[in-house]
């Protein structure tokens, strides 16, 4: 019983730290000009290998920040406005699009580790070490082990 009544606490907690990290990264992100979606666009690209220097399919793009084609055309539209990217039409399809960081937007996206860095500490700081990689292995283990890769953009350029 006792079990069962932990477990069902586990949501409850879980919306609390997320909530926590959210409104964290709210603060640090609103001094930049940008929304939560368009933050999250900027952090897709972060991570993309020479996402700087090659444009990058607004498909692959959507797909790892787990948006629609919708919602991507909005947010690179939004993006694009603020100086952050340019759109760039495929050589390879006419309907395709790319997207390629601005030097803004390099500027932006090299910020995002150390955001998410500041934020991590401010939510996660009171935790020892030894704690944060149990936590850390908690939490690939929820999500069934699969390590973070480095994204490449072989076969994703344009």
């Amino acid at each position: 019983m006792k079990t069962q009544l932990k477990n069902s606490l586990m949501p409850t907690h879980f919306k609390v730290i997320l909530s926590a990290f959210e409104k964290q990264l709210l603060t640090e992100i609103t001094n930049l000009n940008l929304t939560r979606n368009e933050f999250d666009v900027l952090h897709v690209l972060s991570n993309i290998d020479d996402a700087s220097k090659k444009a990058v399919s607004q498909k692959f793009v959507a797909s790892l920040a787990d948006a629609s084609d919708y919602q991507m055309t909005r947010l690179v539209g939004s993006l694009e406005n603020k100086g952050f990217v340019n759109k760039i039409k495929s050589s390879k399809s006419k309907r395709e699009k790319a997207i390629l960081l601005t030097q803004l937007g390099i500027e932006v996206a090299a910020k995002v580790p150390q955001i998410y860095a500041s934020v991590c500490q401010n939510v996660f700081g009171s935790l020892s070490d030894d704690e944060t990689l149990q936590l850390q292995k908690i939490l690939l283990k929820i999500r069934g082990g699969a390590e973070p890769t480095s994204l490449s953009l072989k076969d994703k350029e344009y």
